[in-house]
């Protein structure tokens, strides 16, 4: 695949300032989203494994501590755009050398933030889970024993964000493919060894999963050192200057990767309210979304970086613009097949998958047949993010997605979360969607109250997309005037 890339005939890396800009997209992002879509396979396998004990405590106690970890998995997203974009400005002039110091200042950055973060969540898990979420006393026991291996294992996920945007930016996108085939694997293998026949439950999954982040980044930091050899010792000199640039990106990357986990956290406290079986199955859709919608939209982000970074670097702004528009005519083909694909039996296949019945099976169909097509803006908006962070505007990119899922979405969230519901009763509008497992009928409204808070962070996420595009556009026609050569990346 690495050949398909563009590259320098003086160099054994990507060159993404030439050649057909559709191309080195759709590449990188195939790359990214099978990657991404192995990686977050591994998470609905979980999910699914433990399913099949047929124990609502269980699979609420693995959506819980997906919300704790949301809370610290941003570092790692963070590190990996600040590093992925400082050394696509370092390709776009081939600064190789930068690129060797920086990545090995970024490693010892990330395992030193992200260690002492998950630290502190281990040790307040209690006041979050009973204090914040209100979670059930027979979940927490789940709870814990999954979130223990997978705080363990979350600083080595850090740092194959780093090795996977870095990978992106020399044009490595074979190894990024591979890489995370074989953590799946080894993922998938280990699960039902680990649950059924050890009877680990939610210990067992988190174990699997830190057994193959291990491997994989230790063959991950071997491949960098000996087959590209961008890998240095730490220059004394040097790591305070690499560690201020790293700051300058890293902290808004960061605040912007945080701003989700605002919406993950808030939509399971909401789901508290109507019990654990509504806990499981918003935690199930938020990890097939993330799988089946969240792998592009996220994704579309980092494969636009590395190629604006570059042409920015260069000062190819016309290129930059054409970046943009492609992406977003991509993510809107993306959504439209996958909104055909849930309403011809996808989400009632997905459902069954789970075993779910009644107001789960309901809730889970409902949601991807009409609520999932708002994702669209999502995805828009994640690559205006792209574009802000890799032309230098790391500040912009944040602001734009705290406006989107904080300012907008939380309100608009409880809203909606209060007054859907009502009126729907009130308007007479809420009718039989269903049985639930008592026999007792399903009705809109029932819906409404999970389903709310996802309504109303769409209906943000279409106010900021189009405030978005237009003001990214704006941004770099001016740029274009004010900076026609950029100093970066020297």
């Amino acid at each position: 695949m690495v050949t398909l890339v563009k590259k320098n005939k003086k160099s054994m890396f990507a060159d993404y300032t030439k050649g057909s800009l559709h191309k080195h997209i759709f590449y990188i992002l195939i790359s990214l989203v099978c990657a991404a879509f192995a990686r977050n396979l591994v998470q609905i396998v979980d999910m699914l494994f433990l399913s099949w004990l047929n124990d609502h405590s269980i699979t609420a106690g693995v959506s819980a501590s997906k919300a704790v970890l949301k809370c610290v998995a941003p570092v790692g997203g963070g590190m990996g755009v600040a590093t992925g974009t400082i050394v696509g400005h370092y390709m776009g002039t081939q600064n190789v050398k930068g690129v060797k110091r920086l990545l090995v200042h970024a490693v010892t950055m990330s395992l030193t933030i992200g260690s002492s973060l998950c630290l502190l969540v281990y040790i307040f898990k209690r006041e979050f889970f009973f204090g914040f979420l209100k979670g059930d006393p027979t979940v927490y026991p789940y709870f814990v024993r999954y979130l223990t291996p997978m705080l363990i294992s979350l600083p080595l996920m850090n740092l194959n964000m780093i090795f996977t945007m870095v990978r992106s930016s020399i044009g490595d996108l074979k190894g990024t493919l591979y890489l995370v085939l074989l953590m799946s694997f080894i993922n998938v293998t280990l699960d039902p060894l680990f649950i059924f026949v050890w009877h680990g439950d939610t210990l067992g999954a988190g174990l699997a999963t830190l057994l193959s982040r291990v491997v994989v980044v230790i063959i991950g930091y071997l491949r960098f050192k000996y087959k590209f050899k961008v890998w240095s010792k730490i220059r004394p000199k040097k790591i305070v200057a690499d560690i201020k640039m790293l700051l300058k990106y890293f902290i808004p990357a960061t605040l912007t990767a945080t701003a989700p986990s605002f919406f993950v956290i808030l939509n399971i406290k909401i789901a508290s309210s109507y019990g654990k079986e509504v806990v499981s199955t918003v935690g199930m859709i938020s990890m097939v979304t993330q799988l089946c919608i969240g792998t592009m939209n996220m994704n579309m982000k980092n494969a636009v970086a590395p190629i604006v970074a570059q042409n920015y670097a260069k000062g190819e702004y016309d290129r930059i613009l054409k970046v943009l528009k492609s992406a977003i005519v991509i993510i809107i083909i993306f959504m439209i097949f996958m909104t055909i694909f849930f309403n011809i039996g996808g989400s009632s296949l997905i459902a069954h998958a789970f075993h779910l019945k009644g107001l789960s099976y309901t809730l889970m169909v409902t949601y991807y047949n009409y609520v999932a097509v708002g994702s669209v803006c999502s995805g828009i908006c994640f690559a205006g993010i792209g574009c802000l962070n890799a032309i230098g505007k790391p500040a912009y990119s944040t602001f734009l997605n705290l406006f989107r899922m904080v300012v907008l979405g939380v309100p608009l969230m409880l809203i909606f979360h209060a007054y859907l519901p009502e009126y729907a009763d009130y308007l007479g509008f809420s009718p039989s969607l269903g049985l639930a497992e008592n026999g007792d009928p399903i009705h809109l409204s029932t819906l409404l109250g999970p389903l709310s808070p996802y309504l109303g962070s769409m209906t943000a996420g279409l106010i900021t997309s189009v405030l978005a595009y237009f003001g990214i556009v704006a941004i770099i026609r001016n740029l274009k005037k004010t900076n026609p050569h950029p100093n970066v990346g020297r």
